[in-house]
């Protein structure tokens, strides 16, 4: 278990929990009816997008900007942002990084 990664470093497999800051939040109705929570928390690499499927929990858009613990497995990782670049990098765009430094 990774505790408190750089959201920047989190690849999918990692299980990871720590502090964040939680940057959106918005519980929502699913197709079949269920609730679950989409948000964002951050940190000072970048943010990541995450989902927490039959939620029942309290946390919602009141707590914006609020710090909140995290603990999960990472599952689907479609692209962070890094406040020091200028776009997006996909995990395509890392894994030919990685190759050519090889």
């Amino acid at each position: 278990m990774n505790h408190n990664p750089a959201l920047a470093d989190v690849h999918v497999g990692d299980e990871m929990e720590g502090f964040y800051l939680l940057t959106e939040a918005a519980v929502r109705t699913s197709a079949n009816g269920g609730r679950f929570l989409a948000a964002t928390i951050a940190d000072r690499s970048g943010s990541l997008d995450l989902k927490m499927w039959d939620y029942s929990g309290t946390v919602g858009t009141d707590d914006c900007g609020n710090a909140v613990w995290v603990r999960g497995i990472v599952r689907k990782l479609r692209a962070i942002e890094r406040k020091d670049e200028q776009n997006v990098q996909t995990e395509t765009d890392k894994a030919r990084d990685r190759e050519s430094v090889l």
